[in-house]
């Protein structure tokens, strides 16, 4: 049984649960992860009974077991109302019974209507289009009490559908498909006015919802969930997904483990009749219960056999017998994927971490310059220390690109060198060569003439 058959089966034993089974409502919100949207971060959970009465809420600790377990302890064995259950079990890595689960986003009465606006409409969308309440100018918060309270009036209002028509139904396709495939990124990227996600999903008579997992480029895989009334309007989708995202005439379902039987029976008859060769890989997905059946043929003769697996299944999942799914841990995580064993249960795998390795870099203690010591061109890159304003990194010389303070490599000829404080000539000093022109040029023409020996001269301290 898959959550839509859940989420649709509100009356398959409500009579029994109301007076036997305790019926939670719950909402929360998260923290978002930039790096990675599929692995965000509960923020605050709310839990109500069946009279609105507030009987949990925790703000989240992460990484405590408290947080953890004393929810666990609220929903055992309970009828568990809420919004994108699946989701949030996941990411509080919990585990429900789908029998007692029940997920408003994929009860049809509720989601259809919003089809052909969005794939997938918000916990505000519904609250606003069935209570005639809008959360935001009311100040309803995710993840307060008030919140879940409407998620029970919401729950009333799921059981008025007890009688709904076939028609009003959902029924659910999963697909793994690769991420790095030419092609298909354009069906990951929800960026921009003209989504390619919105034209795929309504290629049918009637639009259908459309989810794919939200991974970064680290993972290989994406899980591609179709929501559907009509098994015409699937295959349409899936034509339109083949058509423009995908390369290549194969097409790999996830299937329960379970089912695996009863396809299996059909591989001549879909050899025979539509030219396609099935082939189920031996192991489950990682940490699921789902396994990989690949298609390979003609796109007419795939769709085909698309058509007769989903008339099958939802024939089977009317026999409670035979309800395949049974808890949420079923379902088939995409970040679960393993490269050892990509081959064996029919993935993609995940990309390697590649740890790249950093630079040497010499911590050099910044000091004053010291005249005649020899300094050594250093890379810009590798100088993990910045030097003091007027002061220059030393490191002792070496052979290899060594060059002296006083070089013409460095110091042109012409450029003037101040000298240090301590090599600067006094201030009273007065030039030899000066003075003794002063003396001659005011000494008297006698005493030139009677002078035999030339006047002493002092060189300069240069």
């Amino acid at each position: 049984m898959s959550r839509v058959t859940m989420a649709n089966n509100v009356t398959s034993q409500q009579n029994g649960v109301s007076s036997q089974v305790q019926i939670i409502c719950l909402n929360w919100n998260f923290m978002r992860n930039e790096t990675c949207r599929h692995f965000d971060q509960i923020d605050n959970v709310s839990i109500v009974d069946s009279n609105g009465n507030s009987v949990l809420e925790l703000k989240s600790n992460y990484n405590t077991k408290s947080f953890k377990s004393r929810i666990q302890m609220v929903i055992r064995g309970k009828v568990l109302v809420g919004y994108n259950l699946g989701r949030f079990l996941r990411l509080v890595n919990l585990d429900h019974p789908l029998e007692l689960s029940k997920d408003l986003i994929y009860f049809g009465p509720f989601v259809k209507k919003f089809w052909n606006r969005k794939s997938r409409p918000s916990l505000d969308d519904l609250v606003l289009d069935l209570l005639r309440v809008d959360m935001k100018k009311n100040k309803i918060f995710a993840g307060k009490v008030e919140a879940a309270r409407k998620i029970l009036d919401l729950w009333h209002l799921m059981q008025r559908h007890e009688d709904s028509p076939e028609s009003d139904k959902v029924h659910i396709a999963r697909f793994l498909l690769p991420a790095d495939a030419d092609g298909t990124r354009e069906l990951f990227d929800c960026s921009g006015p003209g989504k390619m996600m919105n034209k795929i999903r309504k290629a049918g008579g009637q639009p259908t919802g459309f989810h794919v997992s939200r991974l970064t480029e680290n993972y290989y895989e994406r899980v591609v969930e179709i929501t559907f009334s009509s098994v015409d309007d699937l295959c349409q989708v899936v034509n339109e997904m083949l058509t423009k995202c995908y390369t290549g005439n194969t097409l790999r379902v996830l299937l329960h483990t379970k089912m695996v039987q009863y396809v299996e029976s059909r591989f001549k008859v879909f050899q025979t009749l539509y030219k396609t060769t099935a082939t189920m890989f031996p192991l489950q997905a990682p940490r699921s219960s789902e396994r990989v059946l690949l298609l390979e043929g003609t796109t007419r003769g795939i769709l085909k056999t698309l058509v007769m697996m989903n008339k099958m299944a939802i024939q089977l999942e009317k026999d409670p017998a035979t309800h395949f799914y049974t808890l949420h841990s079923d379902f088939y995580d995409p970040a679960n994927a393993d490269s050892k064993i990509a081959q064996e249960y029919g993935g993609f795998g995940k990309k390697p971490k590649i740890n790249v390795s950093q630079p040497h870099k010499i911590d050099v203690i910044p000091i004053s310059v010291i005249p005649g010591r020899k300094i050594s061109v250093i890379p810009e890159r590798n100088i993990n220390v910045i030097p003091a304003p007027g002061k220059i990194s030393v490191i002792p010389a070496r052979k290899t690109n060594v060059i002296p303070v006083f070089s013409p490599k460095v110091l042109p000829s012409r450029r003037i060198i101040k000298c240090p404080p301590t090599l600067t000539p006094s201030v009273s000093y007065v030039c030899v060569k000066a003075k003794l022109s002063t003396e001659v040029v005011n000494a008297p023409s006698a005493m030139l003439e009677n002078t035999a020996t030339p006047l002493p001269v002092t060189s300069t301290p240069w």
